[in-house]
């Protein structure tokens, strides 16, 4: 069996309530330093994503470039509200039938609100804090969420793991910090849920920064842990280099596997560089999102090594074959980790991964 390659998918690309749109960050982005590759240009044009046409191009893609589905960021919260819900509803679910056979798509639910206006100003509060971000759940409230995504981790299309749909969490420490001692029992009561709502169950996946997440979640009866960008040294220096930090990733999933009974699934960052978020009124030293670090030499090769490591890191711990890689991600254009052709390097990311796929 061929082990299976997803992607995270970021459907923020069309114009929201919000006032604001991704492209505006993309196309407003300016280099920093002589070399700075901003702005990053589409070549496709701005997609809309909550088109059928939009969502149907670019599985045709990712399929001939041996990509096996895409995992779709998903905002929910308890008072009803979501985000970016048009790309699922009016998009995905429509376009079933004209997908690439065997294409599927998964949810990775966001406990942490986005910003609903960026760029980000050096005066603005940090991005990682505050009530407004940070809201409050508890364990009814995961039931909840189950019923909001129900007909994505039913549909035949659902990626499935151990025969059962997957759900991530992004920031899954949220899951520990906002449900305490009751995280086991609230982890139980949803895969209860999730059977009475006729799933066969859950295979459950929390995303971690780094390895001082893992002991909180080890043993709350998660299915597996992974990531979605852990890539960057988050406070080390401004620039950093891709394949400096793909060797030190290789040796962290060890270190994090060791840790854990459960799986650990390695995903592999497509590159970094979060500088369309924030404001010209950068002091030039401050380090953090969204001005650093900025990651150099995330070559379409660079990226496919890395994601080639990751699979040989899967098979030498004897993972089970549909345990999958992950990528993230398909077009996260304003973070600058993306595999969607782009001007500077054209369909060159797809075309490496479709040569790794050969060769697998």
């Amino acid at each position: 069996m061929r082990r299976p390659l997803y992607v995270y998918y970021y459907p923020a690309h069309h114009r929201s309530d919000s006032g604001w749109f991704e492209w505006d960050l993309v196309r407003a982005a300016r280099p920093w330093f002589e070399g700075h590759a901003k702005p990053d240009v589409p070549l496709w044009g701005e997609l809309d994503d909550s088109l059928p046409s939009t969502i149907i191009r670019q599985s045709h893609a990712a399929a001939a470039a041996g990509i096996d589905g895409f995992v779709f960021d998903t905002w929910w919260r308890p008072d009803g509200a979501t985000l970016y819900g048009e790309t699922l509803r009016d998009a995905v679910l429509p376009s079933d039938a004209d997908l690439p056979a065997g294409f599927r798509f998964g949810i990775m639910w966001c406990p942490v609100w986005p910003r609903v206006a960026l760029p980000v100003g050096m005066d603005d509060p940090s991005t990682a804090h505050g009530t407004d971000r940070l809201f409050r759940f508890c364990a009814k409230d995961l039931l909840a969420l189950l019923d909001h995504v129900l007909p994505y981790l039913s549909h035949p299309r659902a990626i499935v793991v151990d025969g059962r749909p997957l759900l991530a969490v992004f920031h899954a420490w949220r899951l520990a910090a906002a449900l305490g001692a009751g995280a086991a029992q609230a982890i139980a009561e949803l895969r209860e849920h999730a059977s009475r709502r006729g799933l066969p169950g859950l295979y459950l996946v929390g995303c971690i920064n780094g390895p001082d997440d893992v002991a909180a979640l080890s043993s709350i009866g998660l299915d597996a842990l992974t990531s979605y960008v852990w890539w960057p040294e988050w406070n080390g220096p401004p620039r950093q280099d891709y394949g400096a930090l793909a060797t030190a990733r290789r040796s962290d999933w060890g270190r994090v596997a060791a840790q854990l009974s459960i799986p650990y699934l390695p995903s592999v960052a497509a590159g970094w560089d979060a500088t369309p978020r924030g404001t010209r009124d950068w002091d030039g030293t401050r380090i953090g999102f969204p001005w650093t670090p900025i990651v150099e030499g995330a070559t379409p090769d660079a990226v496919a090594a890395a994601v080639a490591s990751a699979f040989e890191f899967l098979d030498e711990r004897g993972a089970a074959p549909d345990h999958p890689v992950l990528i993230a991600s398909w077009n996260e254009w304003s973070e600058s980790h993306r595999l969607e052709p782009c001007v500077r390097w054209g369909d060159g990311y797809l075309r490496a991964l479709a040569a790794l796929d050969r060769a697998r």
